[in-house]
């Protein structure tokens, strides 16, 4: 049987987030529905068969409102796992379970800024909630990267949150984006935290 390196699944179509710059966005501005549907078991298991790591980090939803996750990460014992969230709709007790169901899975939580300040991005989110769960996958031994995606609002928050992920033994992984344009209050001041559009787009040409 042909098996490939890794790939990405979109399992689900819900997200109880409204980042500005995601694509769920789009829709919501065409007043149309998110397309997409739940993974059915049958064929996530047939995808699995192929593939040697399985990432979840979708571009329209989080993995973490299908209803079936914590038995996919089971499922995936033994296999390279990666989980990037950012929705905190999720008790405790849920990512406790889910946490447990696959010990060596790896967790980037999406955490743009000192977690008191994500929802300014990230609106709806619980960034201090969604900390806590980070610190506490940490502790039971999973590895854990908080994703900080620099705005201008956390520029200046950045090495407080080096220190916070420090001591919690989380990794720190700055991310610098293309998607601002001339005039955005989000963008960054400092020249070193974003990537200009059309350096971006020439790079992506070549």
């Amino acid at each position: 049987m042909a098996r490939f390196p890794k790939i990405n699944l979109d399992i689900t179509h819900r997200c109880t987030l409204q980042c500005q710059r995601c694509n769920r966005a789009i829709f919501a501005a065409r007043n149309q529905r998110v397309p997409g549907e739940d993974m059915t078991m049958e064929n996530f298991k047939k995808v699995i068969n192929f593939f040697e790591q399985i990432y979840f980090c979708g571009q329209i939803s989080d993995p973490i409102f299908h209803p079936k996750f914590i038995e996919f990460l089971k499922l995936l014992k033994g296999k390279k796992t990666v989980v990037h969230t950012a929705a905190s709709h999720k008790k405790e007790e849920w990512y406790k379970k889910a946490f447990e169901a696959n010990t060596e899975a790896y967790w980037t939580f999406g955490i743009d800024g000192l977690p008191k300040d994500s929802h300014k991005y990230r609106k709806n989110q619980n960034g201090e909630h969604l900390f806590k769960m980070a610190c506490m996958a940490a502790k039971m031994g999973l590895t854990v990267k908080w994703q900080y995606i620099i705005f201008s609002y956390n520029e200046n928050d950045i090495e407080e949150a080096r220190k916070m992920a420090k001591d919690n033994n989380i990794i720190l992984e700055l991310q610098k984006s293309s998607r601002f344009w001339e005039g955005d209050p989000l963008k960054p001041k400092n020249k070193e935290y974003y990537i200009e559009r059309k350096d971006y787009e020439n790079k992506s040409k070549v």
